[in-house]
């Protein structure tokens, strides 16, 4: 749905050729009486800004398939991680994309 969405256009929105759609990864720690981020790992999934091509790594494009994100830049000691979306395309009621991802195969070393 959001490779369509971003590509093409749906019913919902209107094809945004200058758009970008990316993926955040924040970790955080937690102990008896606080929780804190150790990190952050930004991933773009869509990139239509000429501005944003550089920091994206993509020109004009959707990335499709499995892609493989490093997040050793989450840090250690990491009990949680929380998956932001934020892309240009949005509204007063948030992002008008599609946003949800799948995982697999994490490894996850202790």
């Amino acid at each position: 749905d959001c490779l369509l969405s971003r590509g093409l256009g749906d019913v919902y929105k209107r094809q945004e050729q200058e758009g970008w759609f990316k993926v955040e990864f924040i970790g955080f720690a937690s102990s008896d009486t606080s929780v804190a981020p150790t990190g952050k790992v930004t991933y773009y999934l869509a990139n239509f800004d000429k501005s944003k091509e550089e920091e994206s790594g993509l020109h004009g494009e959707i990335r499709t398939g499995w892609n493989q994100v490093d997040l050793t830049d989450l840090g250690t000691g990491v009990h949680m991680v929380v998956v932001n979306f934020v892309g240009s395309d949005k509204s007063d009621y948030g992002l008008n994309t599609p946003a949800y991802c799948a995982l697999d195969n994490l490894s996850i070393s202790l």
